[in-house]
């Protein structure tokens, strides 16, 4: 580079007269230069910490997202005879106490029925009894697997009168690839 200015700056002149470009001038573009690369070290450095933070900010929200989804008004297996009302909504159906957004499996299914608690207990007899559904025979493989007992599944409502939102619940906790959907 600095051969190519002083040829230009040769060629640029009066003929006959060749000049090279005082010293200041070379200090100048070497401090220029340098405080241009140390920007962009700087800028590439700050978009990753960036990202990063996002990234971890992102996971936080959704494992909030995903315990208080968690920590609403449950159903256990044996609390749906005390029910008989007639829900029509988004459920949940969640195994175990607590769950990390850091692990690749969530032990979560989301659905939507015209009435909840009557799916609520089909699925709990189907359980129960030796059934052909791939929905409850995963469900019992992972209880199997987890050591874990059938009172630890939990029947939640997400939403009530709401069908537009299943998918939104399915891509947001990724229940399709991590989950039993």
């Amino acid at each position: 580079m600095i051969a190519f200015l002083n040829e230009f700056v040769s060629s640029s002149t009066q003929e006959g007269t060749k000049q090279d470009l005082p010293w200041w001038v070379w200090l100048l573009i070497a401090v220029l230069s340098l405080i241009a690369l140390g920007l962009g070290f700087w800028g590439l450095l700050g978009a990753g910490t960036s990202r990063k933070n996002d990234y971890q900010k992102n996971k936080e929200t959704k494992n909030i997202k995903l315990n208080t989804l968690i920590k609403k008004e449950s159903i256990s297996i044996k609390d749906l005879e005390k029910h008989s009302e007639q829900i029509e909504g988004i459920y949940a159906i969640f195994i175990g106490n607590s769950l990390n957004i850091k692990e690749y499996f969530l032990p979560i299914y989301f659905g939507y029925s015209n009435d909840v608690i009557k799916t609520f207990k089909d699925f709990s007899n189907k359980l129960i009894e030796q059934s052909d559904d791939e929905i409850v025979k995963k469900i019992k493989d992972y209880i199997i697997d987890q050591e874990l007992t059938i009172d630890q599944i939990k029947f939640i409502i997400v939403e009530k009168n709401n069908k537009e939102n299943l998918d939104q619940y399915i891509s947001e906790y990724n229940s399709q690839k991590r989950g039993f959907n």
